[in-house]
This record gives structure tokens, C-alpha cells and sequence, in this order.
């Protein structure tokens, strides 16, 4: 009998006409079913070589382990916390502006009101993509910079102060990534 060498190459790609992509426990599951079912068959009819069924058998369980573990490094989970901590900072603001507004003590609601004014263009920040949310934040510092008198009426300053310094230790995480 003649010895079929096959020189397939690892990857292929087939391009359908549904456009819709697996993602990795897709495709592994696809490849994992896949070589069960040709794996059931007498292999002496299918004339697939064992070098090949093997390879497949590796590249499943490759890519089995490769679904099992983690893309996130310690550094992105740092980074989620940090982004976590602006956006609760930055919660914390608004709330508390926006009850102050409402201050009996008629010195704390006008300061609210004020800041309220300056806060307004920053009302979706936390909801930003992560960039833009650093970016936004160092916008709403350099507003926030006048209106020192006002942040310390409404009892942010501590606030203000951690959320810069969150945003620098995110930004310092980004770009070391």
C-alpha cells in the first residue's frame, strides 16, 4: 500500500456567506466534535494518515487549555479596579452635589448649584471608554480648579484629591501595559 503524505497547512481559512465568526469555545467545541465524529470512523476507509488524527488530537486539547485559562493579567485586574474606583468616585460627586442642591444651609445649595453648573458637561463620564474617561477627568480637574471655595463648601476636596490620584496610578498602568 502507498503511503499518502499530506502537506495541509496548520490554519485555513474558509470564508462563508453568513460572515459569522466563532469565537475560541466555539471553534474548539466545532473541532472538538469535529474529530469525534471522524475519529468513530474506520480510519483504514477515511485513509486519513495517524500523524494527522494525532495533530488534530493535540491541536484540540492545545486549544481546550487555552479556553481554561485566563486572559486577564494581574495588571488589567488592577487596572478594572482602579477604572471601578474613578467611577464610584466620580458617582460619589454627582450625588452628593445633586442632594446639596438642596441644602437648608443656603451657602452649601448655592455652592452646589455652582458646581453643578461646571459638572454638567461631565454627567456621562464614568460611561466613557476608559481613555477618554482619563481624559475627561483631567477636563473636569482643570474645570474644577476654580471652583476650589465651592468644593470645599460642598465637602469634596478629600474626593477630588483621591480621584486624581486614581486617575494617575490607572493612567500609569495603561501605559506601562
Amino acid at each position: 500500500m502507498k503511503i499518502l503524505e499530506v502537506t495541509l497547512p496548520r490554519v485555513m481559512k474558509f470564508e462563508g456567506g453568513n460572515r459569522q465568526m466563532l469565537n475560541v469555545s466555539l471553534h474548539t467545541q466545532f473541532h472538538y466534535l469535529q474529530y469525534g465524529l471522524v475519529k468513530a470512523v474506520d480510519q483504514t476507509k477515511l485513509k486519513i494518515p495517524v500523524s494527522v488524527m494525532n495533530a488534530w488530537d493535540t491541536t484540540v486539547n492545545a486549544q481546550t487549555k487555552l479556553v481554561e485559562q485566563s486572559s486577564t493579567s494581574e495588571r488589567t485586574a488592577k487596572m478594572l479596579a482602579l477604572d471601578n474606583e474613578r467611577d464610584n468616585l466620580l458617582d460619589g460627586i454627582f450625588h452628593v452635589v445633586r442632594g446639596l442642591k438642596h441644602s437648608p444651609t443656603e451657602a452649601t445649595r448655592e455652592a452646589a448649584l455652582r458646581l453643578e453648573a461646571k459638572l454638567k458637561p461631565y454627567a456621562d463620564l464614568r460611561n466613557r471608554p476608559y481613555e477618554m474617561e482619563s481624559t475627561g477627568i483631567r477636563g473636569l480637574e482643570d474645570d474644577m480648579s476654580t471652583k476650589t471655595a465651592d468644593i470645599a463648601a460642598v465637602g469634596l476636596t478629600d474626593v477630588f484629591a483621591r480621584l486624581h490620584v486614581v486617575n494617575e496610578q490607572y493612567e500609569k498602568l495603561r501605559t506601562e501595559r
